[in-house]
């Protein structure tokens, strides 16, 4: 098993890290789904 190098390994977890910061981000500023408002008989 070829071991990593530890910088290798930082950046690599850095990535990760950032790339589910953005999705995070991304999702929250969707537009929320909201209930219907009910019709006034």
């Amino acid at each position: 098993m070829v071991r990593q190098g530890t910088i290798y390994a930082d950046a690599h977890g850095a990535i990760k890290w950032l790339g589910t910061l953005v999705i995070c981000i991304t999702l929250s500023l969707l537009p929320q789904q909201t209930p219907a408002q009910e019709k006034e008989t």
